[in-house]
Order: C-alpha cells, then structure tokens, then sequence
C-alpha cells in the first residue's frame, strides 16, 4: 500500500496473531513561517495515543480518541496547536499506544 508523502508511518508491517509488531513511535520535524495564524492538529488511531508538540503533551486525556467500532465509525481529536508553535522548526511526536 503507498501513503501520501505527507501521512505519517512507522513501517509497512502489519500486527498479526503470528507477527507482533511494536507499538510505534512516530516523530516529524517541520517548519513555521511568521505568516502562520492558525494550526489543528486533527489525529485517530486504531489504538490510543499520545501526542507531543516541541516536547510538551497535547492529549486530552490518557484514553485517547475514545473507544469504537472501526467497521462502522471511528472517532477522531482535533487540537488548536497555534499558542504552541513557534517561528522556524517545531516537531510533532505520536507515541502509539495498541489496545489491549
């Protein structure tokens, strides 16, 4: 399966019974310009997550995105990351976090 060049991915595997693969941690350099006057962040996952903007947490809660049933719906978060960027390189972080 190919990705857009900008989707973020730890590897091409995928977790099966017989094949375990670890949870990822995902990380992303990317630049701010002085023009920038807002940002979101929108982000789901099959499992939970954690996400870090320049080192500093911006889940809303440990259990994140609530809980579905991903052959009907799956939810998703959106965060205001404006107040937290700052003028030239920035880095987003995801700690993937599988269910159990």
């Amino acid at each position: 399966m190919k990705f857009p060049k900008s989707f973020i991915k730890a590897t091409e595997s995928y977790c099966t019974l017989e094949n375990k693969v670890p949870a990822p941690y995902l990380r992303r350099s990317f630049e701010v310009r002085p023009q920038l006057t807002a940002a979101t962040l929108i982000i789901t996952g099959l499992g939970f997550y954690r996400a870090f903007i320049n080192g500093k947490e911006v889940t809303k809660g440990h259990m994140a995105p609530y809980r579905s049933n991903i052959d009907h719906y799956i939810y998703y978060d959106s965060y205001d990351l404006t107040d937290m960027l700052k003028n030239g390189k920035n880095a987003l972080g995801i700690r993937c976090i599988l269910n159990v």
